[in-house]
């Protein structure tokens, strides 16, 4: 996916912040005394991240390229024993955990709310296309919109992150003091973390991660903490296009 700060690509230039020990106090374990950790990894790269497109809830499939990021993900994962892998129901998420589940020897569970942001009558457009058809939507495309401002028969950013900490509410429930896998898109991931920058914040922009990258969170009953952010050193020969 790519665009609306909530979800948006990052030009190859601009700062990316770590959040790495950063806290989101309102996001907490729901099982008293419980810790769950979640190893957020995004899908591998698909056709509609190499071309830029606003590609959110349609349903697109992995390159070779996406496979072969999707497989060496795997045999890391494998390494940090994890006790359940989730996925997002969208196919790119679906091949991506299948993937990983090989090396994990475990089956995926779904989870229909950590599927990406839906731009509504703009999917499948490109940034540029959007653009200069309809120049009213430039401050959605570049994450200047209000939070609650919605996509055309789409999402806002405040009701992306409102689904997205519901998904992920009930992934940590179903797991308490278990490493949970899950395997998801680059919109959950940064608007998720965003919001441990501000309460009001849906901005995917600073937080921009790379297909197939591995991030992980310790949730507990007084937040959640992020751990590492991003990790990528299980692709250096292969990390494709960044969008």
């Amino acid at each position: 996916m790519t665009t609306q700060r909530s979800t948006s690509s990052t030009p190859a230039n601009q700062d990316r912040r770590d959040p790495t020990g950063m806290h989101y106090a309102s996001f907490r374990n729901p099982i008293q005394g419980a810790e769950t950790e979640l190893i957020l990894v995004r899908h591998g790269q698909t056709a509609a991240n190499v071309d830029r497109l606003l590609v959110g809830r349609k349903d697109v499939v992995l390159t070779m390229v996406g496979h072969q990021q999707a497989h060496r993900t795997g045999a890391a994962v494998q390494e940090l024993d994890g006790d359940a892998l989730v996925s997002s129901p969208l196919m790119r998420a679906r091949q991506t955990a299948a993937a990983i589940g090989e090396h994990m020897m475990l089956l995926p569970e779904f989870e229909d709310d950590i599927a990406e942001f839906g731009f509504g009558d703009f999917e499948g457009w490109s940034e540029r296309e959007a653009i200069a058809t309809h120049p009213h939507l430039r401050p959605l495309i570049q994450g200047e919109a209000h939070p609650d401002e919605s996509w055309p028969n789409g999402e806002s950013g405040t009701g992306f992150i409102t689904r997205v900490n519901a998904g992920l509410g009930r992934i940590v429930a179903r797991h308490p003091g278990q490493r949970v896998v899950v395997v998801t898109h680059g919109g959950v991931i940064g608007s998720f973390v965003a919001r441990m920058d501000s309460a009001r914040a849906t901005s995917f922009v600073p937080y921009l991660v790379h297909n197939c990258s591995i991030s992980s969170f310790l949730v507990t009953g007084a937040g959640t903490r992020c751990l590492s952010w991003n990790r990528r050193d299980h692709l250096q020969d292969i990390l494709g296009h960044e969008t």
